[in-house]
C-alpha cells in the first residue's frame, strides 16, 4: 500500500505523523512493527484510506465521523 498522510489528530509533541502513517501502512501489508499499531480499511467519498492509531486501539464511531467529514468537504466544493 502507498499512499499520502491527510491528517494527524491527537499527537503527542514530537511525534512523527508520516512515521505513523508508514507504520500503519507496514502493519496492513502484514509486515511486524514493534509498536502497538491499529488500522482500519475505509472507503469514503470514491477514495480508500487507511485510518491509523497507535496504541492499538481505535473507537467504533471512528467510520462514521470520517465519512460524515468527507461528505460534507464534497457538498461544499
Amino acid at each position: 500500500m502507498s499512499g499520502s498522510l491527510l491528517v494527524g489528530v491527537g499527537a503527542r509533541p514530537g511525534e512523527d505523523l508520516a512515521r505513523v502513517a508508514a507504520l500503519g501502512a507496514d502493519v496492513d501489508a502484514g509486515k511486524e512493527v514493534s509498536e502497538r499499531v491499529a488500522t482500519w480499511r475505509l472507503h469514503a467519498d470514491e477514495g480508500d484510506f487507511l485510518l491509523t492509531s497507535l496504541g492499538g486501539v481505535m473507537d467504533a464511531d471512528l467510520g462514521a465521523g470520517v465519512r460524515r467529514i468527507f461528505s460534507e468537504t464534497a457538498q461544499a466544493e
